[in-house]
């Protein structure tokens, strides 16, 4: 089995080494940018993403994964939760063995994997859509000149 993963530079030496002791293959991608073909095609192939975060409220990746139908494992303590809804598993950001859990679930479970991929790529479309947002701006400034 194939795993990839893409990290902050700062944890991929400690990460590559415990891989390595625990005899895990696993593809460490480190930064990629996020206009690539090769986060494109990294969004296209995988089936679940996983971003924990303790400061991230709207990040823009969290949509983009969304909209590849992938099924997440977020942050329950940033705006990541609102964003996603019911729509992923949600973790406290540094709680490892809950997020450990949450992978392990997905993993085995097609079948949520699936609903919840789903269901991802139905809520961004219905909230998260440029046309809805703008006109949502719109009535929002419209409400403010009056």
């Amino acid at each position: 089995r194939q795993r990839q993963m893409c990290i902050r530079d700062s944890y991929l030496g400690e990460l590559k080494a415990l891989a390595k002791r625990l005899d895990v293959k696993v593809d460490f991608r480190g930064f990629i940018d996020c206009k690539s073909d090769e986060f494109r095609e990294l969004l296209e192939t995988s089936k679940i993403f996983v971003f924990t975060s303790t400061a991230e409220n709207c990040p823009l990746v969290l949509l983009e994964a969304m909209t590849a139908g992938l099924a997440i494992v977020t942050s329950n303590d940033t705006g990541c939760c609102e964003i996603v809804n019911d729509t992923a598993l949600t973790v406290h950001a540094t709680d490892t063995a809950s997020i450990r859990e949450s992978m392990k679930k997905l993993i085995q479970d097609d079948l949520l994997r699936q609903q919840l991929g789903k269901a991802a790529r139905a809520r961004v479309e219905k909230y998260y859509d440029e046309r809805i947002i703008s006109e949502q701006l719109r009535m929002l400034y419209k409400l403010e000149a009056e």
